[in-house]
């Protein structure tokens, strides 16, 4: 009885423990997201770039040539990429990075 116990929890935390990793990526994915829109929104709204912790700027002059560092200031007509990524540790030593990136025009 008891091993049988045993076995069925184990076999429900293997089913349980990726998807609760998968809740945590999630999680971290909608962090990361919130977190450049407002750095990207607070820069835009400051016309400069507005330091966030773990948030990148990169500047450009078309939404898909973002790539060169932004100046102090920021130009009228100026694209401002805010890009945060973490890492997220899965089981068998797997990582997923978030990626989370927020375009705006000043």
């Amino acid at each position: 009885m008891l091993l049988e116990t045993a076995l069925a929890v184990a076999a429900i935390l293997m089913v349980a423990l990726p998807f609760a990793n998968l809740v945590g990526f999630a999680t971290a994915s909608a962090r990361d997201l919130s977190d450049a829109h407002a750095a990207a929104r607070r820069s835009v709204q400051a016309k400069a770039v507005v330091p966030s912790p773990g948030v990148e700027f990169t500047c450009g002059t078309a939404p898909d040539a973002v790539i060169q560092p932004c100046p102090l200031q920021l130009a009228r007509g100026t694209y401002l990429l805010a890009e945060k990524d973490t890492v997220v540790a899965f089981p068998f030593g797997l990582e997923f990075h978030t990626r989370s990136r927020a375009i705006a025009r000043v």
